[in-house]
């Protein structure tokens, strides 16, 4: 059986990543398809702008995700089954929303009141 031979040098297992040039090591650079992130996910955006001053609305919550404002509400609604405090404010006749720290969230649902103009969800 005849083998054939190649020049190339051997390349060193890299568990599926390519391994680096020779001025990318030296540099100490990544290549540059190397993701640095891992995207954030949708729910973190919504956290993020729930926890704006000022809150959000629902309108600027559709255009940061891409959702229809039934999802929205689906996803407001999975934050206060997981404890968040969602505080809803009226401001020029539109809905706005916001995250509350805890201990007011609690005095609030304890009493019943409410913060300023807004109301807990």
């Amino acid at each position: 059986m005849i083998r054939k031979t190649t020049n190339a040098p051997s390349r060193v297992a890299t568990r599926g990543r390519k391994p680096l040039s020779e001025a990318q090591a030296r540099k100490g650079t990544a290549p540059k398809n190397a993701k640095a992130l891992p995207p954030r996910s949708k729910n973190t955006v919504v956290m993020e702008l729930l926890g704006q001053p000022g809150g959000v609305s629902i309108d600027e919550l559709m255009a940061a995700t891409g959702w229809q404002s039934h999802s929205v509400r689906a996803a407001l609604t999975t934050l206060r089954h997981k404890r968040h405090a969602i505080v809803r404010t009226m401001r020029d006749g539109i809905s706005r929303y916001a995250i509350t720290p805890a201990v007011l969230a609690v005095s609030e649902t304890t009493t019943g009141t409410t913060i300023g103009t807004g109301s807990v969800l």
